[in-house]
């Protein structure tokens, strides 16, 4: 009678197992498509100063108001 005690406890714990190892994934898939959701399209993270390499900077001279 103890052996089954032991094999059904066992299960059990393998069952929890199972289950809690499946909701960790699904909370780190969550994470990551958060995180890739909240970047930018040029690769900067929401929030980032900067400027991409490729893009052209307006030159002073070029944008001085008449006035």
């Amino acid at each position: 009678m103890s052996n089954l005690i032991k094999t059904l406890n066992l299960k059990e714990r393998a069952e929890e197992d199972i289950y809690f190892a499946k909701l960790d994934r699904e909370l780190i898939e969550k994470l990551h498509r958060e995180a890739a959701a909240s970047s930018h399209p040029d690769g900067q993270k929401a929030g980032e100063a900067g400027t991409r390499e490729d893009e052209e900077q307006p030159d002073e001279a070029t944008n001085t108001q008449a006035g």
